[in-house]
């Protein structure tokens, strides 16, 4: 069955730490543990962390906890005790951590979908309580002298948003809330399972990508390498 890509970035998330604890157990690199840390801190230290309640960003949570359970010496505290969705990120975090092959990982994250979706709507139906007890602090009108310090010399009525240029060209049209706008994060971007957004890439391969671009070879923007197949004969004019 199809779950979508946030599942799958939850099934990368929670694999990635699996596989790399594989590798350092096999032997057959000696400093692959090291150089797994090492990789892990830097992408911590050039892009960030993520926020505690972060819903997108749970599959590069789940990356970075997963190879603190490795025994990496992560440069970021934990940030799972403070999330939303701490008793779900445990559970699936313990359960990835004891497993021993990938369809138990995938059905892990499939699980955890399901507790993150159930735990989501509980903390979005006990909103309207937790606002209705709020003591209200807007005032239900505004004083005269407010009303009169709206009012231009000529009585005209001045915009309350500091702009007088405002609503002209559509400069002054509603933008929406700062949490509405596109996130700056790395690998922010939306389309997941039943139109969950989707973060943060857990794979390092962007980070990779970037670190490498300066030392590119030339030849690479033709054709990646290895070159297999056919070669590709070019003249050079040197006069």
């Amino acid at each position: 069955m199809n779950h979508g890509a946030y599942v799958s970035m939850l099934i990368n998330g929670l694999e990635d730490p699996r596989i790399e604890q594989c590798v350092i157990n096999s032997g057959y690199a000696p400093n692959s543990r090291a150089l797994f840390e090492f990789l892990t801190n830097q992408v911590l230290r050039k892009g960030g962390y993520v926020e505690p309640d972060d819903f997108k960003n749970i599959p590069f949570m789940l990356a970075i906890e997963g190879r603190r359970l490795n025994g990496y010496s992560i440069c970021v505290e934990s940030v799972v005790d403070a999330s939303p969705y701490a008793p779900d990120l445990r559970w699936a975090l313990t359960e990835a951590n004891k497993a021993t092959s990938t369809e138990r990982i995938v059905a892990i994250a499939i699980k955890l979908y399901e507790r993150l979706k159930q735990r989501r709507d509980k903390l979005e139906q006990q909103k309207p309580e937790q606002q209705k007890n709020q003591p209200d602090t807007q005032p239900d009108s505004q004083t005269d002298d407010q009303q009169d310090g709206q009012q231009g010399e000529d009585g005209a009525e001045t915009p309350q948003n500091g702009s007088g240029d405002a609503d002209q060209d559509g400069e002054g049209e509603d933008k929406g809330k700062p949490g509405d706008q596109p996130s700056e994060k790395p690998g922010d971007g939306q389309g997941g399972s039943h139109g969950e957004p989707t973060g943060r890439d857990p794979e390092p391969t962007e980070f990779i990508n970037d670190e490498l671009r300066s030392i590119q070879s030339d030849a690479d923007e033709r054709r990646s390498r290895p070159h297999v197949g056919k070669p590709i004969y070019l003249e050079f004019n040197f006069r």
